[in-house]
């Protein structure tokens, strides 16, 4: 975890550089990557340090679980984490 948050503080300090926006940072990750990737969304010391996240594959914890539709199970996400919409 203390890597991802020095690489995402790296992106943070010196995207503006290569021409990206430090305000709109998605990270992806696959696998075990989508796993880090729903880590980082629990992560306090992650907070404003990337905006968007994007799970290929990944489980996040509690949708193992969700035996309804995979519309059902993405609002039930979505009304856990306060989200009005994607």
């Amino acid at each position: 975890g203390d890597d991802i948050i020095a690489a995402l503080r790296w992106v943070r300090d010196n995207i503006a550089a290569f021409g990206g926006d430090p305000g709109n940072v998605t990270v992806f990750g696959q696998s075990g990557g989508g796993a880090k990737v729903t880590t980082l969304l629990q992560t306090p010391a992650a907070d404003g340090l990337f905006h968007k996240g994007i799970v290929m594959s990944g489980v996040l914890g509690r949708l193992a679980d969700c035996t309804g539709s995979g519309r059902d199970c993405a609002e039930a996400l979505m009304a856990e984490l306060g989200a009005a919409d994607i």
